[in-house]
């Protein structure tokens, strides 16, 4: 049975005056493409490390998202990592 019901339909979001993000689960979040963050800061140091043992410095942190009002705070700007994590599905 097809209707405008947003629990059936996910992706309507007509008549819901609340958006929200769904958790991923991630302690942190990071990648290694400057271009995707709206805004950035200067890290003060840290690093992050890996499951292999190796570790990448965190060069700046920043929100990334639509707008800086719909955005994820907070996420690293790690240069070295391979894959752009926030990319993969």
């Amino acid at each position: 049975m097809r209707g405008n019901n947003s629990a059936n339909n996910p992706g309507d979001n007509s008549g819901n005056s609340q958006l929200g993000y769904v958790d991923s689960g991630c302690s942190r979040h990071m990648t290694s493409e400057k271009s995707n963050f709206l805004s950035l800061t200067a890290a003060e140091g840290g690093s992050v490390a890996f499951g292999n043992g190796k570790s990448e410095i965190i060069v700046e942190i920043g929100k990334i998202g639509e707008s800086l009002s719909h955005s994820i705070d907070s996420v690293y700007l790690v240069d070295g990592l391979k894959y752009n994590l926030l990319s993969v599905s």
